[in-house]
């Protein structure tokens, strides 16, 4: 198999796991009553403010390991810094997931919900797993 076939079809599972999720995410949501949408909403205002915050110090430290001098050489890899932040995009998903996890465990929300965030959290972190090993194979 080539390297452009392993990075199409992990660019395929992404998209694919990204709908499966989407479709997990809005059924989970149909089952809650609009005032239990309302709090869920109100819960997370925070999260959803430092998340973004932290979004834009990774594309941050990634621009800058793309274009760093010729000091700091190994970090001008184009792999070497594809590789950072696919990791750092992972961390967030992990820190994001369990600060969910412990919003979501002070809230009165039904327990299939909190089990339904949980798959989605672990197919997004499947996904990002087999993203990065299609663009690694790529670049290699």
């Amino acid at each position: 198999m080539g390297d452009q076939t392993i990075f199409l079809i992990s660019m395929g599972v992404f998209f694919i796991i990204t709908l499966i999720n989407r479709s997990l995410s809005e059924k989970a949501l149909s089952k809650l009553s609009n005032e239990e949408k309302g709090y869920l909403l109100s819960a997370f205002t925070q999260t959803r403010k430092n998340s973004l915050y932290i979004l834009v110090a990774i594309v941050v430290l990634y621009l800058g390991f793309s274009v760093a001098d010729d000091h700091y050489k190994w970090l001008n890899d184009y792999k070497t810094s594809m590789i950072i932040y696919f990791i750092l995009l992972l961390f967030y998903m992990v820190l994001t997931q369990v600060a969910s996890q412990r919003v979501l465990k002070k809230l009165d929300v039904a327990q299939d919900y909190k089990n339904t965030q949980i798959k989605i959290a672990f197919l997004r972190s499947l996904s990002i797993v087999v993203l990065t090993i299609g663009v690694y194979t790529i670049f290699r």
